[in-house]
């Protein structure tokens, strides 16, 4: 009944639009001579190889060729390759991922963990920031859209971000080089090389170097910002001892320094989007590496997996925190800090997959995992005082502490085959949680120690059912879970105004429901997945302020939901014109009582004003969720000319499309809505008949969008600055790659 009260008339509105979109693939490819097909797309979502088209869930896999032709070079550019799917970047570092409204919406706290986990080759990555170290040597990457509560567990509570890179092979040594050049002094340089050393013993190594100079000038400092100088590797050594045993033993290395990302107050009236006015130079620099060995045996009734990695994190940030020039803005009080963090993780996975059905009628899976997480983090923060001096000679804020996150899961799933065209899903997760702060300083005095302990009996249920063979429909509901942790500061309610930050915050769950159905139809010309959703969320996590002064952290929302609807649609029009279509449609509305103190009103009532700021919480209910667009749309053309003995010209263009959405959960019309925007994107290539080598040439944001705002950013701490960052201005990229 709840499911039928929420979905309004006004999803009708969008609903029809999937349906008509869908309509010019039918008639276009029926009146079409094509006898191309659409290739089977296989995917390890569930921790084997399966077909995309044979699994009830929402998955989008992209392989390597498509990260070139749609510009994929880090986790924000994954909007073009899955609907629903939504990345900004906080404080212009943070990057923030949400899918289907889910996200990460603490991530100020050291603690809070995000919502949509990020793995590469099986391995659960746990530092945040390495997220951005980019994609070298990939064989695919999928976007897992929904909670995945029972193979991958808790902070998959959205979804999951799956890599998968390529693996030695045992036949020749090869490899390739590349190298790529562009405006704005763009280079890339790209090493691979594949040795076999035994007949059962290979090696992979990949390197790459990206750089280029910034997007944004600082009129006040000269400084540019938006600028990339990037060196990532990675290695790896396969063993086959014998045919049903594996041994991989990986690493990965990346090292990041830029000047910073640009982020432009909304009070800097410096003209034009890509010049700012900040009165003091920004400094990022990112360090990451891990090693990970995994172990495949394949027995008679199961294959054996484990999987265990070290990952190392370290990051540096120095920044204008307020991002403005009081010589441009006018007086007003100052504020820069410097941020740093360092986190070591281990991980441990084992996975027991079935290879024949038990009782000729049940697939299985088991495992168990386990997680160590230490963040050491230290923060510091300086202000400008008396206002407009430029000496910045008080030490307002200290902040530094050092906490452990200990988690381990064990699970399972099994489908029961009722006969070859009805199957029933079911799977469970066990969840046991501990963070402690281990040591803090607050305010340049020791901070209290909490610990919190999280359990959670997370999973699956669903039914498949095949209306023919090349079409599926499903129903399945699954429950997500999300830790609680610990905050640095919090109110004091011994006052007798109440306080809305507490030591501690709840962990998050989630109750989603969907609905879909996948197929091929017109002889495998045309393939159309579509799913609509409805969630329930308990206890959403958002940062949030406190009465008291200087007191913000993670707080809770009671009840909130969301409702959705999703397609993804390709189609051979012709023989060499294939046509590919990702949209979706999203509502979300806080239900409950959820009683906030809106920062930025909190701040105009006067910093030491503790019941002025009291008076200024408000009530969220019947607000939007934060950062969840209502549409996005991204529409791809590709053709392929075929040249005779002079190769194949292959062309694309894309359309890319992200609908408006609020910041934060206030929906303050000013300070908190993030407008739409649509931009072009054109790719050529050129492959010689016969030849080892290949030529591109790639311009993004073929109109030079200027106003396209990425994400917006509101400090939840200090003075409450708001700030935007913006898509990447018009590049031009020539590229050349050469293979032996």
């Amino acid at each position: 009944m709840m499911i039928i009260s929420t979905f309004r008339l006004r999803h009708l509105i969008p609903l029809s639009t999937i349906i008509c979109l869908f309509q010019p693939f039918t008639t276009l490819a029926q009146t079409s001579a094509s006898q191309a097909r659409l290739e089977e797309v296989v995917v390890t979502a569930q921790k084997k190889e399966e077909s995309l088209q044979d699994i009830s869930l929402s998955v989008s896999a992209v392989r390597e060729q498509d990260l070139e032709v749609k510009n994929v070079v880090s986790v924000i550019d994954l909007t073009s390759v899955a609907p629903g799917f939504n990345a900004t970047r906080n404080e212009g570092f943070r990057t923030i991922v949400s899918i289907r409204g889910i996200g990460q919406e603490a991530n100020q706290n050291g603690s809070a963990t995000p919502g949509v986990s990020y793995h590469v080759d099986g391995v659960y990555i746990a530092a945040p920031f390495s997220m951005d170290t980019g994609f070298l040597d990939v064989e695919r990457i999928e976007v897992l859209r929904g909670p995945q509560g029972t193979v991958y567990g808790q902070n998959s509570i959205g979804g999951s971000i799956n890599v998968i890179t390529k693996d030695p092979e045992f036949d020749e040594v090869k490899g390739e080089v590349g190298f790529s050049y562009g405006n704005y002094d763009t280079v890339q340089a790209d090493a691979v090389l594949n040795v076999p050393l035994t007949d059962n013993l290979a090696w992979r190594g990949a390197f790459r170097h990206y750089a280029h100079d910034g997007f944004t000038k600082n009129v006040s400092n000269g400084q540019d910002l938006d600028d990339a100088d990037d060196i990532m590797g990675r290695t790896k050594l396969l063993w086959e001892p014998t045919d049903n045993l594996s041994i991989t033993i990986g690493g990965d290395y990346y090292h990041g320094r830029a000047n910073g990302a640009a982020a432009k107050s909304i009070v800097d009236p410096t003209p034009g989007p890509r010049r700012v006015a900040q009165d003091r130079r920004s400094l990022y620099a990112l360090d990451t590496w891990s090693v990970h060995g995994t172990i495949e045996w394949e027995l008679p009734v199961a294959t054996f997996k484990s999987i265990t990695s070290y990952q190392w994190e370290d990051q540096d940030i120095e920044r204008d925190n307020d991002r403005t020039d009081p010589a441009v803005v006018g007086p007003s009080v100052q504020d820069n800090a410097d941020n740093a963090q360092l986190r070591k993780t281990v991980t441990q996975e084992i996975n027991l997959i079935s290879n024949e059905r038990l009782f000729g009628k049940v697939d299985w899976l088991a495992g168990f995992f386990y997680l160590n997480h230490e963040t050491e983090q230290d923060f510091i923060e300086f202000l400008d005082f008396p206002p407009n001096t430029g000496a910045f000679n008080v030490l307002s804020f200290q902040a530094a502490s050092l906490q452990e996150r200990r988690s381990w899961s064990v699970y399972g799933q099994g489908t029961f085959h009722f006969n070859d065209r009805l199957r029933l899903i079911g799977g469970i997760r066990y969840t046991d949680d501990t963070l402690e702060r281990i040591r803090g300083v607050v305010f340049f005095n020791p901070a209290s120690l909490f610990k919190t302990e999280d359990t959670a009996v997370t999973g699956r249920a669903g039914l498949e059912w095949d209306l023919s063979r090349d079409i599926m429909t499903y129903f399945t509901w699954s429950r997500g879970f999300r830790p609680g942790g610990i905050n640095l500061t919090f109110g004091d309610d011994t006052d007798g105004i109440p306080a809305i930050v507490q030591p501690t915050f709840e962990s998050e769950t989630v109750n989603a429901y969907e609905i879909g159905m996948k197929g091929d139809f017109l002889d495998g010309r045309l393939r159309a997945n579509v799913a609509a959703f409805f969630y329930q969320f308990d206890n959403a996590q958002l940062m949030g302020t406190d009465p008291d002064p200087f007191s913000g952290g993670v707080t809770n929302l009671p009840e909130s939901e969301s409702i959705g609807l999703e397609g993804e649609f390709t189609a051979f029009l012709t023989d060499n014109l294939r046509l590919e279509i990702l949209a979706s449609y999203l509502d979300t509305e806080i239900t409950a009582d959820a009683f906030q103190l809106d920062n930025v009103a909190a701040q105009s009532a006067g910093t030491f004003n503790e019941p002025g700021r009291a008076a200024q919480i408000q009530n969220l209910k019947g607000n939007e969720l934060a950062k969840s667009p209502d549409v996005t749309l991204d529409i791809t053309l590709r053709h392929a000319l075929a040249l005779g003995k002079y190769g194949t010209l292959n062309s694309a263009f894309q359309f890319k499309h992200r609908g408006e959405f609020f910041h934060r959960y206030f929906n303050d019309p000013v300070i908190d809505k993030v407008p739409s925007y649509s931009i072009f994107n054109l790719y050529l290539q050129y492959e010689p008949a016969n030849q080892p080598w290949e030529a591109s040439l790639s311009v993004y944001n073929l109109t030079d969008n200027d106003d396209a705002i990425q994400g917006q950013f509101t400090d939840a701490f200090g003075i409450g600055a708001t700030v935007q960052s913006f898509v990447p201005p018009r590049q031009v990229i020539g590229r050349v790659k050469y293979r032996f």
